[in-house]
C-alpha cells in the first residue's frame, strides 16, 4: 500500500514498471525529483529516527560531502544477523542528486563521485518474512544477474559453477561467523550460497 500511503501524506507519486532493472528504476527516481540530496528507501527498510537526526545534520552541516554510506542491520526471521553476509552490509542511500548515476540492473550500485562519508545510525531492512518468499526472491535476482552477466559475456567454468556456493556457504556461515546468529543465520547462509 505503498502509492496509497504516500498519497494520503499528500506525497508525488511517480510510477513506472520495474521491467527487471533496478539501476533504471533508481537513475528514473533521479530525473524526477527536484531536491538537492536524495535518500533511497526500500519498501522493506525503515529510517530510524536516530538516522533521520543524523540525516538532517549531515545536510545541513554539509562540507563538501557528496553522499554517504549506510549500515543496513538485518531481521530475518524476527531475528537481528549480526554476523555473516548480512551484518557486513553497507550501502550508498543518500547523495548529491547530480553528482552519481545508478549502474547494474540487479544489485545495483549507486556511482557517486567525489568525497563520501559514512553515517553510524543504521537502516533497519526486514526482508523475507518466511522461507518461501526468500528463495522466491533469490530466484528472480539470480535470473536477472544471470541475464546481466551473460550480456557482459561473462563465462565460468563447470568447476565454478560446483565451487562457488560451497566456498559461499564457507565465507558467510564460518569466515564471517554466521553460526553466532543461530539457526536464522544457517538458512541465510544456505541460501545465499545458492
Amino acid at each position: 500500500n505503498t502509492v496509497k500511503v504516500a498519497q494520503r501524506f499528500k506525497a508525488k507519486v511517480f510510477q513506472r514498471h520495474l521491467a527487471g532493472d533496478f539501476a533504471a528504476q533508481r537513475n528514473f527516481g533521479l530525473r524526477e525529483v527536484r531536491g538537492e540530496w536524495i535518500l533511497f528507501v526500500d519498501s522493506d527498510e525503515v529510517v530510524t529516527p536516530g538516522l533521520a537526526n543524523e540525516i538532517r545534520e549531515a545536510i545541513k552541516n554539509n562540507t563538501g560531502i557528496n553522499g554517504y554510506w549506510v549500515k543496513r542491520l538485518d531481521f530475518i526471521f524476527g531475528r537481528l544477523l549480526k554476523h555473516g553476509e548480512t551484518g557486513r552490509v553497507r550501502l550508498l542511500r543518500l547523495a548529491k542528486r547530480d553528482k552519481g548515476v545508478w549502474e547494474r540492473p540487479v544489485h545495483e550500485v549507486w556511482q557517486v563521485e567525489g568525497k563520501i562519508s559514512e553515517f553510524k545510525e543504521p537502516l533497519l531492512h526486514y526482508p523475507h518474512p518466511n522461507v518461501a518468499q526468500f528463495i522466491e526472491e533469490i530466484n528472480y535476482y539470480s535470473t536477472l544477474n544471470a541475464k546481466f552477466l551473460r550480456h557482459q559475456e561473462v563465462k565460468v567454468s563447470w568447476w565454478q559453477i560446483v565451487a562457488y556456493p560451497v566456498v559461499k556457504f564457507l565465507l558467510d556461515y564460518v569466515w564471517y561467523l554466521g553460526f553466532l546468529d543461530g539457526t536464522a543465520g544457517a538458512v541465510v547462509a544456505i541460501l545465499m550460497s545458492f
